[in-house]
């Protein structure tokens, strides 16, 4: 995962930052894939927030307090185009924060299980089957290798929950094979 303390500190700095903003947020990502059980590298922090499309601007000045700058010069205008706030702690560490909105975001932020996730740091971390329908959703080669470990190590996990979910978001963006695969490697 790279250097532990390292994560665990930028983790602290966003983690304080979104606490003075007010903002509920769940790790997501590599990270937590890595804190749900499979070892893995990663080199970025992927955080989902909701409730922070009206206070980007002040979770940015609480960001900068903490020594996180935007990645981009017009990180704001990116943000609220692309949904997405690109960051970058003080020793380089890229940070995703996902401007979470619809009913399976909330939901993944909101049923998160307050977790360890270094010494004296405890952090929301997504639940197993919310990680495994992102994953599936970007559809991506990492994404489906995460898939696989996660579940392999995770057997007690709402199928179900994940099949219909993912159902529903392979249906809406015309990707019937995302749906084909996932039933392949839950073996369903």
């Amino acid at each position: 995962m790279g250097d532990k303390a390292l994560f665990s500190s930028v983790l602290a700095q966003v983690s304080f930052a979104l606490g003075k903003a007010n903002i509920p947020f769940a790790l997501i990502g590599g990270i937590a894939v890595v804190l749900r059980g499979y070892d893995r590298t990663t080199k970025d922090i992927d955080i989902l927030v909701i409730d922070a499309d009206e206070r980007l601007e002040e979770l940015i000045l609480e960001l900068s307090k903490q020594g996180i700058q935007l990645r981009l010069h017009d990180g704001l205008e990116f943000a609220r185009k692309h949904r997405i706030l690109l960051l970058e702690s003080r020793d380089g560490t890229p940070i995703d924060i996902s401007l979470g909105a619809l009913p399976f975001e909330v939901e993944a932020v909101n049923k998160a299980s307050v977790e360890n996730v270094a010494e004296g740091l405890n952090l929301p971390l997504t639940r197993i089957e919310d990680l495994v329908i992102m994953k599936a959703i970007a559809n991506r080669d990492r994404d489906w290798d995460d898939i696989r470990r996660l579940t392999e190590i995770n057997t007690k996990i709402n199928v179900d929950r994940i099949l219909g979910t993912v159902h529903g978001y392979a249906d809406l963006l015309d990707q019937p094979e995302i749906f084909e695969r996932l039933t392949e490697i839950l073996k369903v």
